[in-house]
């Protein structure tokens, strides 16, 4: 996860999509300050690689390798709130 965001902050310096990358990796910080903060440190990964039913019993390591970490934290924002997924 380390090395995914130092490529994108990387990348940032002289990118014409800085934008996009710089939201991109707010969003990956975000997510991973939502995973510190409520899943204990030692069940972290493999709680990133268990299917969830709330993730549509994709794994949460799936959704961010497909690019969908906003749906991921949308996602986890809902379980935290214990809104219907």
């Amino acid at each position: 996860m380390f090395s995914t965001i130092w490529r994108i902050c990387f990348s940032l310096k002289a990118n014409p999509n800085r934008s996009r990358l710089e939201k991109r990796a707010a969003d990956i910080a975000e997510f991973a300050d939502l995973r510190n903060a409520y899943v204990r440190h030692e069940k972290q990964a493999d709680w990133l690689r268990t299917p969830n039913e709330a993730f549509g019993g994709q794994t949460p390591l799936e959704l961010l390798m497909s690019g969908r970490v906003r749906d991921a934290i949308i996602k986890f924002r809902r379980l935290q709130a214990g809104q219907p997924m």
